[in-house]
């Protein structure tokens, strides 16, 4: 959740904060999440365009979840 809210922050260039909850389903696939939830302050305001922007990201690092296991072993992002 953290690597997607830093994707958003910085690729939009459009939000002030952003956070990114996600919620897996126990014996369910990881990269199948039972919900993701997206909240952002934007710099202006929201527009359709920001909100498309948001989502197209967070799918994509959803269909990406499984790399994490490999950016936490090489400790490349922090848990906590």
């Amino acid at each position: 959740a953290g690597l997607t809210a830093k994707r958003i922050y910085e690729e939009t260039g459009r939000v002030k904060e952003v956070y990114v909850r996600m919620l897996s389903q126990i014996g369910k696939p990881i990269n199948q999440p039972l919900s993701v939830s997206v909240q952002a302050i934007p710099v202006e305001k929201f527009d359709l365009g920001l909100v498309r922007d948001i989502e197209a990201i967070a799918l994509d690092e959803v269909g990406k979840v499984r790399r994490v296991t490999d950016l936490i072993l090489a400790r490349e992002v922090s848990l906590f």
